[in-house]
């Protein structure tokens, strides 16, 4: 039921929001992490990272109107804030309220990681929602998805490739050449020993050691963002 979580970030709207205006004056920068998905790109420009992703109507932004229409939107991601270059990353920021409902195929977020990792290098998707427990991570590096790991209320929907070394240090009882099943096996028998399980923490601190840990954009003064409309498929 749950098995298409990344793609549903990028299923389909009727209608796209009208171009967004342009801002003059920076704000301070904003943390975040918690309830949202992002994309870490390696890159100073974050115009050239939107212009990859195939985005339109890209204008400068602050950070906090930015995140408020990420955040504000209740289905289907349309917007995206990419911030400024931070520890040689711009985050693209999604948002993820509502994303739950929808169900679109991974490989749209698939896709869209493979194209910016033939560009950028490796690039990284990030996500958490509380409401289900839904946790998330995926890489992707010279137009292949590498890695992927995804649960939602302590199921396992993803999970591909070979675990990194920044996942293990997590807890988590990650094997070379696992399948779910058997990966889900091992994470209810650990639980039951009181040993880790995915939780809304994790997604940042795989950021922090593998890319950039968004919290740390918190009362930096970098300039303004972008904010963009994703261009339909």
């Amino acid at each position: 039921m749950l098995k298409t979580l990344f793609g549903r970030l990028f299923a389909k709207k009727p209608e796209a929001p009208p171009p967004p205006l342009a801002d003059t004056e920076a704000d301070a920068g904003l943390g975040f992490g918690y309830k949202t998905g992002w994309i870490t790109v390696p890159s100073e420009d974050p115009d050239s990272v939107l212009a990859a992703l195939g985005a339109e109507n890209i204008v400068p932004c602050t950070w906090r109107r930015g995140m408020a229409a990420v955040q504000a939107e209740l289905g289907p991601v349309t917007q995206v804030f990419a911030t400024p270059a931070k520890n040689g990353h711009v985050c693209l920021v999604l948002g993820l309220q509502g994303a739950m409902e929808y169900d679109e195929p991974i490989a749209d977020m698939f896709a869209r990681l493979e194209a910016l990792s033939k560009r950028f290098g490796r690039v990284a998707y990030f996500g958490s929602y509380r409401v289900v427990d839904y946790v998330a991570w995926a890489f992707a590096d010279g137009g292949r998805i590498t890695r992927a790991f995804a649960t939602v209320e302590g199921q396992v929907q993803v999970l591909t490739g070979e675990p990194l070394a920044e996942e293990r240090a997590l807890g988590l009882p990650f094997e070379r050449g696992q399948s779910e099943e058997s990966f889900s096996e091992a994470l209810y028998a650990q639980a039951e020993g009181e040993g880790a399980f995915p939780n809304e923490a994790m997604p940042l601190i795989l950021a922090a050691e593998t890319c950039v840990d968004p919290r740390t954009f918190d009362g930096v003064e970098l300039g303004l963002g972008r904010l963009a409309v994703l261009a339909a498929d």
